[in-house]
């Protein structure tokens, strides 16, 4: 399985106007039974391309974390990653800019050394301390949205919807595999890999 579900499309028109004016909003509300706000969003814009990203923290956690009433913290993934894929983004759009499944691999495969990097910092290296971390404070639904001058990329991981002019992906088929559900997959030695 791909790591995210795209959508690629081009630009009808042959490039944007380089005083093109962006305005960005957005709305969010805490769900009913959640203490905290689980959504997040960022954005980049530079002279190369805009990079918009929304994620839902899942307000499940692990089986041994959940108290009746109470949300996980997956805001934490939320907010993490939706600080981290615009950045790491226009790194590698900086080595190579073109919007293809190549760039999303590399985008994978960066993000998941460095949610690595933050499990082992958080856990004592044994698996059911790397679950309940990785349960209870990185899954997240992520949709990106990538524009450069040339083209466009929407892509995602997790449950939702998001739509192309006509074209619509909806995510439900990945309810309850998020990005970070990667991690829990140990190699034959028993580490996440």
């Amino acid at each position: 399985m791909l790591p995210f579900s795209t959508q690629f499309a081009a630009l009808r028109s042959s490039g944007l106007p380089s005083g093109l004016q962006l305005a960005v909003g957005g709305a969010t509300q805490r769900g009913a039974n959640h203490i905290s706000m689980q959504d997040a969003s960022g954005l980049l814009v530079s002279r190369r391309c805009v990079i918009g990203v929304v994620c839902d923290g899942c307000s499940s956690g692990h089986r041994d974390s959940e108290r009746p009433g109470v949300a996980s913290s997956n805001e934490v993934g939320a907010r993490l990653l939706a600080a981290m894929i615009p950045h790491t983004l226009v790194q590698l759009l900086s080595r190579r800019p073109t919007l293809d499944q190549l760039l999303l691999d590399r985008l994978a495969s960066t993000l998941t050394r460095s949610l690595k990097k933050i499990v082992a910092a958080t856990s004592d290296g044994q698996r059911p301390a790397r679950e309940r971390f990785i349960f209870d404070y990185l899954m997240t639904t992520i949709l990106v949205a990538v524009f450069t001058d040339r083209e466009y990329v929407v892509f995602g991981k997790g449950d939702g919807i998001f739509g192309v002019n006509a074209n619509i992906t909806e995510l439900e088929d990945e309810t309850g595999h998020y990005f970070a559900s990667a991690l829990l997959v140990p190699s034959s030695n028993g580490r996440i890999p």
